[in-house]
């Protein structure tokens, strides 16, 4: 029997139809489909309805962390999450949320086990990113059972960044990952590569732009000082956010509400186009191309497409001491 496994809809009713359409031509026999249906994207009812008549048809349905924030969203709005999930909440019928409700979180069957999240503890929703954590031990020299039994503690590279903390060297990973620097491999046993433009980079044949993450999140070994936020360009780095100064908190607020023009114009939630971390990076890099642009912080080649254009008019007017926040055609 074939079994299609699909994860991470986030309510695109057209990304849903196309694998469907995938699976069919491949014969597949029957669907799993393995949580959080909604969330993000904004067709949170067209999915649903269709996920609850697949359901009816016998595919395994399990809940996701979306899909339960969904049901029970905060009641105070503090991140981006926080706002889609009220704004999905609400675009939702009362028996779409009970479905979502009763969801499980794992579903088995013969030596099949189905899961949203890890195995070990499903409810708490942990994300599964090994090859990162393994990058991250190496790099911050710590002990790693991988790391070990494919001999990389013996290697020059294990420890080269030992003053930081591997949480941010996760985020520096990321980053890197993101600019398009930095890839993994999809072995078993995957492993970090450079990519043909980081090597530029490397050798210096490319420019180098990245927003690094707040060093308090990885604070540098001393003699028992302690670390204290820096200043560099215009933001300050506390904790886990950046403070921006006049100049980037004056550009932050004119992408805000260009951002809510562009969700007008498209009928979207406004973090669809760009949440608020990535504004806060376009405020900090201040790209002049589509390059510099995939630098920030949740800005990928497809929606660099479809809103690129708009943002980086937005900035380039932004630097010429314009005061218009641009009309979205």
């Amino acid at each position: 029997m074939k079994l299609a496994l699909l994860s991470d809809l986030h309510a695109n009713s057209r990304a849903l139809d196309a694998c469907l359409a995938h699976a069919a031509a491949l014969g597949v026999q029957r669907l799993a489909l393995l949580g959080d249906l909604v969330g993000y994207g904004g067709e949170p009812a067209q999915v649903m309805q269709k996920v609850m008549a697949l359901a009816s048809q016998g595919a395994v349905v399990l809940q996701g962390n979306h899909d339960a924030l969904a049901v029970s969203p905060p009641a105070a709005v503090n991140t981006d999450a926080d706002a889609g999930a009220q704004w999905t909440h609400d675009q939702l019928s009362a028996a779409q949320r009970q479905f979502l409700a009763r969801l499980p979180l794992t579903h088995s069957e013969g030596t099949l086990l189905l899961v949203h999240a890890s195995v070990d503890a499903p409810e708490r929703w942990r994300y599964v990113n090994n090859e990162r954590a393994a990058a991250a031990s190496l790099l911050a020299g710590r002990v790693d059972d991988r790391l070990e039994r494919s001999g990389l503690v013996h290697t020059p590279t294990f420890g080269c960044l030992k003053e930081y903390d591997p949480p941010w060297l996760m985020r520096l990973l990321r980053r890197c990952v993101v600019a398009g620097w930095v890839d993994f491999t999809s072995e078993d046993k995957p492993i970090a590569l450079l990519t043909e433009p980081g090597r530029r980079v490397m050798k210096a044949e490319a420019p180098a732009r990245l927003l690094l993450p707040p060093l308090s999140l990885g604070r540098v070994a001393t003699s028992g000082a302690r670390s204290t936020p820096r200043t560099r360009g215009p933001a300050a780095e506390v904790g886990d956010e950046v403070v921006l100064d006049a100049a980037a908190l004056a550009l932050f607020q004119r992408l805000r509400a260009h951002r809510m023009q562009l969700a007008t114009r498209d009928g979207v939630p406004p973090y669809v186009v760009a949440s608020d971390r990535s504004l806060r990076d376009l405020a900090l890099l201040r790209p002049s191309s589509r390059e510099q642009l995939l630098l920030a912080h949740g800005i990928g080649p497809a929606k660099a497409d479809k809103y690129g254009a708009d943002l980086l008019a937005v900035i380039a007017d932004h630097a010429r001491g314009g005061a218009s926040t641009g009309a979205a055609p």
